[in-house]
């Protein structure tokens, strides 16, 4: 005869799902390290290039060195090197992995998209 302590499975359980929700909150809280090409429609965006070079710090395009945030809600911001004051006012820079392709999208006040940057690895 088989006997199930249902306490220690429900513990057992609300452990896993603890672990689960803090993975996927670090996943969240940086950018893949590396460069990141960006695009409008087909055209590139050679001025919007960057490479992440640890957490929080990238070089933009000309090689210069800046800093980044990043938000629980995935939001970008870089305060300072070549991509701090970019956006225009009302733009935000999201971050997502799309399709197991780390990818920073600049978007609009309305929700459109008006560019995206696509890691290389």
């Amino acid at each position: 005869m088989i006997v199930v302590d249902f306490r220690r499975c429900v513990r057992a359980g609300a452990l896993a799902a603890i672990l689960s929700s803090a993975g996927a909150a670090a996943a969240a809280a940086d950018m893949a390290s590396g460069a990141f090409e960006c695009w409008f429609f087909s055209e590139p965006r050679l001025t919007l290039n960057f490479t992440v070079t640890g957490p929080g710090t990238y070089k933009g395009y000309d090689g210069s060195a800046g800093e980044y945030s990043i938000s629980e809600a995935s939001e970008v911001t870089f305060t300072s090197g070549t991509l701090a004051g970019a956006l225009p006012d009302g733009f935000k820079a999201v971050y997502e992995v799309r399709q197991g392709v780390p990818t920073l999208s600049f978007v609009s006040g309305r929700g459109s998209e008006a560019a995206f940057c696509q890691n290389t690895r």
